[in-house]
């Protein structure tokens, strides 16, 4: 996935990107660039192991690049969120706030209901205030993404980055989550 030309107005401008994850032996990514305008959608499609979460977390500012250069829009907000989201020993509200421990209770639950944490907090005994364990223990791996992606949506970010958001959901669920995505992500620069 390549654009040519370097654009003003892009959101954020990755050029000529060598990647290599830690503790990889060798590239996993070469010359990769990508121009996000604002308010664009791209997908990132390619195998399993093809260097997608890579490029993902080299453009949210995770992983330096080997070589080439990642560059945001002045004061924009990059927000990645990823199949392995770190939560921490806390409620799931605790846990959705980590990126604005001011949100108000109605964005919290907002971004709980796009984020379709709500389909199994509803049936927990204290809701978005249950308690959860380190790394997310107490919650399956596919509940953990969908309170990364929620607390990503909550951060209002300009541009998302969203690793697999869809992975490990039934047809239904995953609907309700597209649906909730395209209505968020209006107006925001969206890398999938």
């Amino acid at each position: 996935l390549a654009q040519a030309e370097f654009g003003t107005a892009a959101a954020l401008d990755a050029q000529q990107l060598s990647l290599r994850p830690l503790g990889a032996p060798a590239d996993v990514v070469s010359d990769f660039s990508l121009q996000l305008q604002p308010g664009e959608r791209v997908a990132l499609v390619g195998p399993s192991g093809s260097g997608k979460s890579t490029v993902l977390e080299a453009l949210a500012g995770w992983l330096p690049p080997r070589q080439g250069r990642v560059q945001a829009a002045a004061g924009l907000r990059v927000v990645l969120a990823s199949q392995r989201p770190y939560l921490f020993h806390g409620s799931i509200a605790d846990n959705l706030r980590l990126g604005e421990p001011g949100a108000s209770q109605a964005r919290l639950q907002q971004a709980a209901q796009a984020g379709q944490v709500m389909r199994f907090a509803q049936n927990l005994p204290q809701g978005l205030d249950t308690l959860v364990g380190e790394r997310g223990l107490g919650l399956s791996g596919g509940e953990a993404r969908r309170v990364g992606l929620a607390r990503a949506l909550l951060m209002e970010a300009d541009v998302l980055l969203l690793d697999e958001p869809t992975a490990f959901l039934d047809a239904a669920t995953e609907a309700d989550l597209l649906q909730a995505l395209n209505v968020h992500a209006r107006g925001r620069s969206v890398v999938v």
